[in-house]
């Protein structure tokens, strides 16, 4: 499974659906960085392959960052995977 996380702004969580094959998740990562560069500001919706009835939507201009990570990067514990993101955060902040 590839994991796509999205990071809107001014809530302090993310949003992740996940994808069996890569090329999906990268067609995915590739629709949302469309979003962040300004060119989707309407309503996102979102459905998750792993979890078949998991559904979010939000507002295209409510991004602040995507994330892609590969098979094994994020942990069953609920830990943030290896990234951009998780190296903003400190301890404090998990």
């Amino acid at each position: 499974m590839y994991t796509i996380e999205v990071t809107l702004k001014n809530i302090s969580a993310t949003v992740s659906v996940q994808r069996k094959e890569l090329d999906d998740a990268k067609a995915l990562y590739g629709e949302l960085l469309a979003t962040l560069r300004g060119e989707n500001g309407g309503l996102v919706e979102l459905t998750c392959e792993n979890q078949e009835d998991k559904q979010v939507a939000f507002l295209g201009a409510d991004v602040l960052a995507v994330q892609l990570v590969g098979k094994g990067g994020a942990t069953s514990s609920g830990r943030r995977p290896p990234g951009f993101l998780a190296a903003e955060l400190g301890d404090d902040d998990k």
